[in-house]
């Protein structure tokens, strides 16, 4: 930050990014009739790790858009699944 006078000034942002050197998890949000979304708006179901590695820290998101297909807002999960191991599959709740 720069001071000029009385007040500051701000210089203009830089970003930078560094390409992650890990694979995307491999866990699955199990669509059908366990998808539920209830009259209060909150939706549960279940998620699948069919990946060959234990996943720590798991929280799912959902885009949820309007009937004319239109972006509304996103909707993630309320608790963090703290471990799921390969081949297991969880009930999740409380995505809002």
């Amino acid at each position: 930050m720069k001071f000029q006078g009385k007040g500051a000034v701000l210089e203009k942002p830089k970003v930078t990014f560094v390409v992650a050197g890990h694979n995307a998890i491999n866990v699955d949000v199990v669509y059908g009739k366990t998808l539920v979304k209830h009259p209060d708006g909150h939706t549960s179901g279940f998620i699948f790790n069919n990946g060959t590695t234990t996943v720590y820290g798991v929280k799912v998101y959902a885009v949820i858009y309007g009937k004319d297909g239109k972006f509304l807002d996103v909707g993630k999960s309320v608790e963090t699944i703290d471990k799921m191991e390969p081949g297991e599959k969880l009930a999740i709740f409380n995505v809002s």
